[in-house]
């Protein structure tokens, strides 16, 4: 985990399971922020979320398309851990 984390700090991250969404998650994962990554494959969150804690952080997963235009609001009761 990061020397410079103070407090808790949660950053929601989309497209956070590959390319440069999970570039970004990973540069907020080592300074330190817990995470919530939206994907829509849920495999590759998963994936996502194993690598990423490995910095000490918390990681939750939830599994949206984003772009539909019927996508759910997301709510905690979705998370994955």
């Amino acid at each position: 985990m990061s020397e410079h984390r103070t407090t808790s700090r949660f950053a929601v991250v989309t497209g956070g399971s590959e390319g440069l969404g999970l570039a970004i998650a990973g540069a907020l994962a080592h300074d330190g922020a817990d995470l919530v990554l939206v994907g829509r494959d849920r495999d590759k969150l998963a994936t996502a979320a194993q690598e990423l804690g490995r910095h000490g952080t918390t990681v939750h997963t939830v599994p949206a398309d984003l772009s539909a235009p019927d996508a759910p609001p997301g709510s905690p009761r979705t998370w994955e851990t």
